[in-house]
């Protein structure tokens, strides 16, 4: 378990809103020419991980503000 105050949520949440921006042509995965799988192009990008972690940050603040509610 580890602690962050909201103002690092914050920060992390706004880093990953700037990938989101600048990311849509940095791919995440170099693809081998001779593997079969190949990730969808729209999944291989910084900016759709950057949603991804985002949403998982937002969630576990909500949860967070949740369980302190209920707690007072």
């Amino acid at each position: 378990m580890i602690s962050v105050q909201d103002s690092g949520i914050q920060e992390c949440i706004q880093f990953l809103e700037h990938c989101e921006v600048h990311g849509r042509n940095v791919k995440t995965l170099i693809e081998l020419p001779l593997e079969e799988t190949s990730v969808h192009p729209g999944k291989n990008t910084v900016t759709y991980e950057a949603r991804l972690l985002k949403t998982l940050l937002l969630q576990i603040q909500i949860m967070n503000c949740t369980f302190k509610n209920v707690n007072k």
